[in-house]
This record gives structure tokens, sequence and C-alpha cells, in this order.
């Protein structure tokens, strides 16, 4: 009889583990999670909504690039009782892209900064005045606005 406790336990485990996974990746395709504010509000509008920042950590950013962190939509209701449901709540993050000495940001080990690590050594390269031909220099530097130094 233990046996078959064991077996059913072992399932039961098994089974919550499969449904939280599926909580983490359904995070990964969030449409808003990890964009700047500035896009996240576009695309907020572009579903007929109102974004409104509910709150924020940090300060070394501009508004329009802090990162959402995540979001939420509004379960208030106005005035008449009604529920406004085109609200959009958003939770930003202002800190740098990248941790450094003295400045708060996201950690080099993180995804985040790993990207935003990556950019930079780009930017670093594309500033160099040898780089000036480089065809992809120009489209990245334009990109990534105020990164590099070089004038394309």
């Amino acid at each position: 009889m233990s046996f078959t406790v064991r077996i059913a336990g072992v399932f039961a485990s098994a089974l919550a583990l499969l449904a939280s996974a599926g909580g983490l990746s359904s995070a990964a395709g969030d449409p808003l999670i990890g964009k700047t504010y500035a896009e996240a509000s576009s695309a907020v509008a572009s579903w007929n909504g109102t974004p409104k920042i509910s709150t924020v950590v940090g300060s070394r950013l501009a508004t329009d690039d802090c990162l959402v962190s995540s979001w939420q939509k509004s379960s208030a209701l106005d005035s008449a009782g009604n529920r406004q449901r085109y609200i959009f709540l958003i939770n930003l993050n202002c800190n740098d892209l990248l941790a450094s000495a003295g400045s708060p940001g996201n950690s080099i080990t993180s995804p985040v900064g790993q990207h935003q690590n990556e950019l930079l050594k780009s930017a670093e390269w594309c500033s160099e005045p040898e780089q000036a031909e480089y065809a992809p220099c120009a489209p990245f530097c334009a990109r990534n606005e105020g990164m590099c130094t070089a004038n394309f």
C-alpha cells in the first residue's frame, strides 16, 4: 500500500512542477515586460488603452527609457461604478541597464545585464576610428542612440 502512495505522490509532484513551469514560460512571451515605457505606452495605445505608471523603482533613467517590470489591467471603478477596462497600470524599473560602482542596475550575470554588456561592447567597437567604414556600425549606432561616439 505504501508503494502506491509513493507513486501517487511522485505523480502529484510531477504534475505540480509542470503546472508551475507553464507560468514561467508565459512571462517570456509577455507583450510589455522588458520593453521601455515609451514602447509599452505605444503598444497599450494601439490596444485602445491608457497607460498609467503605477510604481517606479530607481531614478537613473528618463521615464521613457525605464523598463517595464510588470503590469496589470486596472480593477478600479469610475464614479458611475463601471469598471475601468482600458487602464493599464505599469510598474517601471528606472535603474541603469547595467550596474557599475556606485550606480544601481542589472547584474552582468542577468539576461538583461548580459544583453546590455554586449551592446556596450559593440558600441565601443563601432566607436573606434578604424570602424567608421564598417557598414553594420551605422545602423547599430542609429538604433542605439547615445551609445556610440563615432559620427555616422
